[in-house]
C-alpha cells in the first residue's frame, strides 16, 4: 500500500492475532458479511425479511414458512421489486453509520496487516471508515463493485482492495442490476474468478471470514463449493452471543454440516465466539483501545420507516391485492405451492372485484404456476388460458409471450414435446417482435431441450 500511514511494529502478544493475520503483512484477507453492519442500523436479512411479511400482514404460519426456506436476500428483494417499486427499500443501506468493525477493518489497513477486503455488503460504511480517518480513494485504495470492475482488478496492485462482490448503495442502478443477476442464478465468470482468487488462486495463505452468514446460495456459495484444490487457510468467525474469547470453541472449518460451503477445505478452523469479544481482542493486538470507536445504539427505525414508506406507494384501490399476490409469490418460491395457491387465489378474487384485469392476468399466471409444480397439468393450462385471454385483452405482448412459453413448458413436462414446440414458437415470435431480450432467452433455451428431446438437436 502507498500511503503516507506508518506501518507501526506488529505487536506479539496475541496468540490469535497472529493466527487470523499472519506475520501482518497482508498475508491475510478479509472476507465480510452483513454481521458486520448490524451495530450500524443495518437490519440482518431474517429480521428484514420478517419486518416486511408483518407489515403485509402476513398470516403466522406463512411467515414461518417463508422465513425457514431460506430464500436468498437478493430473492426476496426481486420478488418484492415484481409488483411495486422498491426505492425506499433501497434507501435503507444508505441508513447509519461505521461502527467498531468498519474502523477496526480501516486500522488494519492502515497499518498494513490487510490489503484485501472483499464484502457482500451493499452498504459503504467501510468506505465512509476510510474517509474518516484519512484514507484516500484511488490514491490509498480503489472500490471496485461491479462486474466489468471485477474483471479489471490488479492484485498486485500497492493500493488496498475494496471489493464489493454484490454492489454498493453508491451506485443504486448498479446495484439493483447485480441483484437481479443474482436472483436469476447469473453467475458471472467475472464474480467467479474473485471467489476463485479468494479462497484458492490468490497469493496470500489466510481468509478470515467475518459477519458472514453463508446464505448467499444462489452464488457465492455454489462458488466457494466449486473449488477443487488449493485451499486457503480460511479462519471463520461464527458468532456466538453468550461465549466470550476466553471460551470460544474451535473445530476444523470444513466439519459444520449446514450453511457451509467449505466442507472440502482441509485447512482452517471455525471459531464460535462473541464477535465483539474478538473484535476487542484484535484491537488490543494493534495497541488501540477498544473502546475508542463506540457503536451507536440500533435504531432501527432507521430502516423500519422505510419499509412503511414502502407499502404506502401502493396502488389504494389494489392494496390487499397486492400484498397477497407479493406473499403468495414468496411462497411459490419456497416451494409452498398449496399454501401459495390459497394466497393467490384471494389475490385473484380481490383483483376480480376490483376490475383490475392487470393484477388478475398475474394472479392466473400463477396460480396456473402452482397447478403446473404439483403436476396438476391440465388445470394449469387451463388457468393460463384465462391469463392468456386477459393478456390479449389488455394488449400487454410481454405477459402474453410468458404465457405462450408456460404453457409450452407445461405440455413438454406432459410428455407432449411436439405441442409444448408450438407454444414455445409464439412466445418467441412475441420476443423477436418486441425485443423482450429475458423472454428471447428463456424460450430459445426451452425450444433447445425440446429438439433434444425430439432427437433433433
Amino acid at each position: 500500500m502507498t500511503s503516507n500511514f506508518a506501518k507501526n511494529k506488529i505487536p506479539t502478544h496475541s496468540n490469535l492475532f497472529h493466527n487470523i493475520f499472519g506475520n501482518g503483512n497482508g498475508d491475510c484477507i478479509v472476507f465480510c458479511g452483513a454481521g458486520i453492519s448490524f451495530n450500524s442500523g443495518m437490519p440482518l436479512a431474517i429480521d428484514f425479511a420478517t419486518y416486511v411479511l408483518n407489515v403485509l400482514s402476513c398470516r403466522k404460519d406463512y411467515r414461518e414458512k417463508i422465513l425457514s426456506s431460506d430464500i436468498p436476500f437478493e430473492v426476496f428483494m426481486e420478488t418484492l421489486k415484481e409488483q411495486a417499486s422498491i426505492f425506499h427499500l433501497m434507501k435503507i443501506f444508505s441508513k447509519g453509520s461505521p461502527n467498531r468493525n468498519h474502523f477496526l477493518l480501516t486500522n488494519l489497513v492502515k497499518l498494513g496487516i490487510i490489503k484485501t477486503i472483499i464484502t457482500t455488503n451493499f452498504d459503504s460504511f467501510i468506505e465512509t471508515a476510510f474517509e474518516v480517518e484519512g484514507l484516500r480513494d484511488s490514491i490509498d485504495y480503489k472500490v471496485y463493485y461491479k462486474d466489468e470492475h471485477f474483471e479489471q482488478i490488479k492484485w498486485s496492485s500497492d493500493l488496498t482492495h475494496l471489493i464489493k462482490i454484490h454492489g454498493s448503495v453508491r451506485d443504486t442502478d448498479s446495484m439493483a442490476i447485480l441483484m437481479e443477476k443474482i436472483a436469476s442464478r447469473s453467475l458471472a465468470a467475472s464474480r467467479q474468478s474473485v471467489i476463485d482468487w479468494t479462497f484458492s488462486t490468490g497469493n496470500h495463505s489466510n481468509v478470515f471470514v467475518l459477519g458472514y452468514s453463508c446464505s448467499d446460495i444462489f452464488d457465492i456459495s455454489p462458488q466457494i463449493q466449486n473449488i477443487k484444490n488449493k485451499f486457503k487457510n480460511v479462519i471463520f468467525c461464527d458468532h456466538e452471543q453468550k461465549i466470550t474469547l476466553e471460551n470460544a470453541k474451535e473445530e476444523p472449518v470444513s466439519v459444520k454440516r449446514y450453511k457451509n460451503p467449505f466442507t472440502k477445505f482441509d485447512k482452517g478452523k471455525r471459531i464460535y465466539v462473541n464477535t465483539d469479544s474478538l473484535i476487542d481482542n484484535i484491537f488490543e493486538a494493534i495497541g488501540l483501545p477498544s473502546d475508542k470507536y463506540q457503536s451507536l445504539k440500533i435504531d432501527s427505525s432507521l430502516w423500519q420507516n422505510e419499509v412503511i414508506a414502502w407499502k404506502k406507494e401502493f396502488n389504494a384501490n389494489s392494496k390487499e391485492a397486492i400484498k397477497a399476490h407479493i406473499i403468495a409469490r414468496l411462497l411459490i418460491k419456497s416451494t409452498r405451492y398449496i399454501e401459495a395457491e390459497s394466497e393467490m387465489s384471494r389475490s385473484l378474487s380481490l383483483s376480480l372485484n376490483n376490475r383490475d384485469d392487470y393484477f388478475a392476468t398475474h394472479a392466473f399466471i400463477n396460480l396456473g404456476i402452482c397447478q403446473y409444480r404439483m403436476k396438476n397439468f391440465r388445470k394449469s393450462i387451463e388457468l393460463h388460458r384465462k391469463a392468456l385471454t386477459l393478456s390479449v385483452n389488455l394488449k400487454q405482448k410481454k405477459m402474453e409471450g410468458y404465457t405462450w412459453g408456460n404453457i409450452g413448458n407445461v405440455l413438454y413436462s406432459a410428455n407432449k414435446p411436439k405441442c409444448a414446440l408450438s407454444f414455445q414458437d409464439r412466445a418467441l415470435d412475441i420476443a423477436k417482435r418486441y425485443n423482450f431480450f429475458n423472454l428471447l432467452t428463456n424460450t430459445l433455451g426451452n425450444i433447445g431441450i425440446i429438439y433434444i428431446k425430439l432427437g433433433e438437436a
